[in-house]
Formats: structure tokens, C-alpha cells, sequence
């Protein structure tokens, strides 16, 4: 689990410093001898026409490289370190066939994706290599569907996104048939699409409910509430009792777990309560909401895939 993630979080000046000076001294010797390295990486022909060794270079390459990703993974961990050697160059290949070009490209992706991850770890309270190593991900998805929107002429972008805004609206319409004859036929199953909505706009559910079972669901959920925050706050009071104060004696350890597992027990009897009412909702929805918005996505996904199968 260190060698994945890393402690990101726990670098000291000591080794910034220690990595800064480590690092300069491996930039300066690729700067130094940039022509050869380019040389063996693009032309190794014309390398051996030049009497250039080239299993000694390709080794003292790779010995930097190597030096680099041994003294980062203990720090950042060996996806972090990866996303950084590979993410961004391949950023920079995406938009650029000159050396330069591709290095301010990867660097300026690399520097947006490192603090899009370092806020989001702060902000939803994520793991931060984790969180910065999905960031380098979507970096590299953007990036990808960027390109052809940025780099082409104005007439194939005009094309480009007709056929953008068709194939979005295919896919709406396809999961919007799919969840519809999901909700038709697998009432009681989750329904992701319908949960989002009802989060959106709970009115979209209470629409449904009668009166005694909105009361009884807002009872539900607000007893569910209650019986969580009180057992999270047993939790936490053993776990501190471990590590600071005064440790709690055996008999109120095992006071506290058993009201602990008896307020979990209690919220999972709320959370029975709320799943009888929800596949209530679900039964009368799959004929109001499910049979008309399976047969309109239907309606208007038919005509789309007939002109995408003529090629219009």
C-alpha cells in the first residue's frame, strides 16, 4: 500500500530540498547532452552512422530514469510517480511534434492536473495521491477530446460537432430507453438514473408518495439520521479512548459496542422502512414515468440510427 500511494501529504523541507537538488542535477546532465539523447530517440540510425555507442547511452538514460522513480515512489507512490512520467508527455505528444512545444504543453497539464488533485483531496477530504492520479486521468481524457476541436479547421469543427451533438443525443436517448425498460421491468431494482433525478429534485418523488407515507419517510429518514451520528459517535469516542486520555475499562467497551450494533441495527431497520416505500414509488412509476419515456426514446432513437446506418 506505500509503494502504491505514497505520503505525499508527510514531505518535509529536508527532502525537497534533497529531491530539488537530486532532480537538478539529473535535468542538467539531459540538458547537457539533449542533442544525443534526441538523436538516439528518433534517429538511431544516423546514431550508428556517427559511431555513437549506443547501449552505453540508452543505459545512462535509463540509470537517471531509474534514480528518478526510486527516490519518488517513497514519497509520491508508484502511480503518482508513473502519471507524472507518462500522462504528461503523452498531453504533449497529443498536440505537438516539436520538442519544445511538447514539453510547455506536458508542463502546463501536469501543473493543472496536480492542483485540480491536490483541491479536490482538500475539498472532499479524498486521498491526495489517489485523487491527483485520477486527476491526471480526466486531464488526459479532456485533453484527447480537446484536440480535435482545437486543432481543426473551422469547417471540419462545424461537422465535428454535429456529429458530437448526434452521438451525445443517441447515447441520452439509448440510456434513457435502457432505464426505462429497466424501471418496467425490474421495478425493485436499483434504479441509478431515477435516483439521480429524484436527488435533484426530490419533488419528483413525493409526487408519488401519499400523504402518510411522506410522513412516515421523513420520520424514517430523520430516525436513520439520528441513530447514525450516535453511533459514529460511540465509534469515535472508543477510538479516541485508544489513543489519547484515559482508555475505557472492558466492561464499557463492550457497553459501548453493543450500543453501537444496536443503533446500527436500528438504522438498518429505518432503511428497511424507506426501501418498502421506495419500491412502492417504484410500482407506480413504472407505468407513469417507465411505459411513456421507454416509448418516446424509442420514438426519437429510431429516426437517429436510421440516418447514422444511411450515413446522413
Amino acid at each position: 500500500k506505500q509503494l502504491l500511494i505514497g505520503s505525499i501529504l508527510t514531505v518535509t523541507h529536508a527532502d525537497l530540498a534533497k529531491l530539488a537538488g537530486l532532480y537538478g542535477v539529473i535535468g542538467l546532465f539531459h540538458w547537457a547532452f539533449r542533442k544525443r539523447f534526441l538523436l538516439l530517440s528518433f534517429d538511431p540510425e544516423q546514431a550508428r552512422s556517427q559511431s555513437i555507442s549506443l547501449w552505453r547511452w540508452d543505459f545512462l538514460f535509463y540509470a537517471s530514469f531509474g534514480i528518478v522513480v526510486t527516490s519518488s515512489v517513497a514519497i509520491g507512490g508508484v502511480l503518482l510517480v508513473f502519471s507524472f512520467l507518462i500522462i504528461p508527455a503523452a498531453i504533449g505528444l497529443l498536440y505537438s511534434s516539436r520538442i519544445f512545444t511538447r514539453l510547455l504543453v506536458a508542463w502546463i497539464a501536469s501543473a493543472l492536473a496536480s492542483l485540480s488533485g491536490l483541491g479536490a483531496s482538500y475539498i472532499w477530504d479524498l486521498p491526495t495521491g489517489a485523487a491527483m492520479v485520477c486527476a491526471f486521468g480526466v486531464t488526459l481524457g479532456a485533453a484527447a477530446l480537446l484536440k480535435p476541436i482545437l486543432l481543426t479547421h473551422p469547417l471540419r469543427r462545424q461537422a465535428l460537432y454535429r456529429r458530437s451533438i448526434k452521438s451525445v443525443t443517441t447515447f441520452v436517448l439509448a440510456l434513457l430507453m435502457a432505464s426505462s425498460a429497466w424501471l418496467i421491468f425490474r421495478p425493485h431494482a436499483d434504479q441509478p438514473l431515477l435516483e439521480v433525478l429524484e436527488n435533484a429534485s426530490p419533488s419528483l418523488q413525493n409526487f408519488f408518495l401519499r400523504k402518510e407515507e411522506k410522513q412516515l419517510l421523513t420520520e424514517s429518514r430523520h430516525d436513520a439520521n439520528r441513530y447514525r451520528t450516535e453511533a459514529l459517535r460511540l465509534t469515535n469516542m472508543e477510538q479516541d479512548s485508544r489513543w489519547q486520555g484515559v482508555s475505557l475499562a472492558d466492561d464499557e467497551v463492550r457497553k459501548v459496542s453493543s450500543y453501537t450494533q444496536s443503533f446500527y441495527e436500528m438504522q438498518k431497520g429505518e432503511e428497511f422502512v424507506q426501501h418498502e416505500i421506495t419500491n412502492r414509488v417504484r410500482d407506480r412509476q413504472r407505468w407513469l414515468i417507465g411505459a411513456p419515456a421507454l416509448a418516446i426514446s424509442f420514438a426519437l432513437l429510431l429516426p437517429l440510427l436510421a440516418k447514422r446506418r444511411t450515413g446522413s
